[in-house]
C-alpha cells in the first residue's frame, strides 16, 4: 500500500501528494528535490524513508546541486533519526563530483557545508553511543574530512 506523509500541516500534505506521486512514477532525484525545496526537515525526514538509497545514488546519481542541498539540510540534529541521515549523507559525500564545474565555482561552499557536517557529527558524538558514533559518523567523518583537503588544496 501507499504511504502517507505527515499530515500536520498544510504543505507537508500538499508536497506530500507530489513527492509520492514522484516515488509511485519511480522519479526519485525529483521526489528528493521537492523534499528539499521545500525547507522543512520534517517534510525531508519523512521522504527519505520512502526512497532507496540505492535507486537514489545507483547508476544515475543525482544533480550536484541537489547533493549540496541535501548536505545542507541533513546535518543538524544529526542525533535524530541517526542511521538514516547517515546513510543518506554518506551517499551524498561519496557522490560529489569534485570535477564538476558547479562544485568548482561553489568549492568555498563546499568546504563550509562540510565543515558544517564536521562540527553536527561532533554534536551528535555527545548525544549517542560510541557503537551508534563508529557504525555512522566515523566513516562519514572520514569522507568529509577528506574532501575538505582536496578542495582546499585547489
Amino acid at each position: 500500500g501507499a504511504t502517507t506523509f505527515n499530515q500536520s500541516s498544510g504543505i507537508n500534505a500538499e508536497y506530500g501528494e507530489e513527492i509520492q506521486e514522484c516515488i509511485e512514477n519511480g522519479d526519485y532525484h525529483e521526489a528528493l528535490n521537492k523534499a528539499l525545496v521545500a525547507i522543512n526537515v520534517d517534510l525531508l525526514l519523512d521522504t527519505l524513508p520512502k526512497l532507496n538509497v540505492d535507486d537514489v545514488f545507483g547508476d544515475n546519481p543525482p544533480s550536484q546541486p541537489l547533493i549540496l542541498a541535501l548536505l545542507s539540510q541533513l546535518p543538524n540534529d544529526l542525533h535524530v533519526k541517526l542511521e538514516l541521515k547517515a546513510e543518506f549523507l554518506s551517499e551524498a559525500i561519496q557522490a560529489i563530483d569534485l570535477d564538476h564545474e558547479i562544485i568548482k565555482a561553489h568549492k568555498d561552499s563546499v568546504v563550509t557545508l562540510l565543515s558544517l557536517l564536521l562540527n553536527n557529527i561532533d554534536k551528535a558524538k555527545e548525544e549517542i553511543t560510541p557503537r551508534e558514533y563508529l557504525r555512522n559518523l566515523k566513516n562519514l567523518r572520514w569522507a568529509s574530512q577528506q574532501i575538505i583537503a582536496r578542495v582546499s588544496q585547489w
